[in-house]
């Protein structure tokens, strides 16, 4: 099924967040300076733009299929998974605070992104 026009920039969204996935994780088995400009770079990113990605989901495209009976379990799941990744986020900007941020928090944000963006793929395909 061919995607509605207005949803290609969230589709760039997830390519984008991809990106940083990737940067988060290579970053990981870095030194501690590399790893703490690394997240602040992506914490910047994740304000800039994931925040206002996760926003307008929740804000303009669930709206328009929450009364959908098939929805409702890829909207809970959808949900979860931002509530998991701002809790991972947060937990990150907390040891970026306290010093320097460990390899486990990186890759945790990573991998729950990549799962995230993963299951919006497989999800637009059917």
């Amino acid at each position: 099924m061919k995607r509605h026009d207005s949803l290609i920039p969230l589709t760039h969204d997830h390519h984008h967040a991809l990106a940083q996935v990737r940067t988060l994780l290579l970053s990981a088995g870095q030194s501690n300076e590399e790893r703490m400009r690394k997240a602040n770079e992506f914490l910047v990113f994740f304000e800039t733009e994931t925040t206002a990605h996760f926003r307008e989901k929740e804000e303009v495209v669930f709206p328009m299929v929450v009364d959908e009976v098939e929805a409702e379990p890829v909207l809970a799941q959808v949900m979860l998974q931002h509530l998991h990744i701002h809790a991972l986020v947060h937990s990150l900007e907390t040891e970026l605070q306290g010093g320097t941020p460990s390899a486990g928090a990186l890759s945790n944000v990573a991998n729950k992104l990549e799962e995230h963006s993963d299951s919006r793929r497989r999800q637009s395909s059917h």
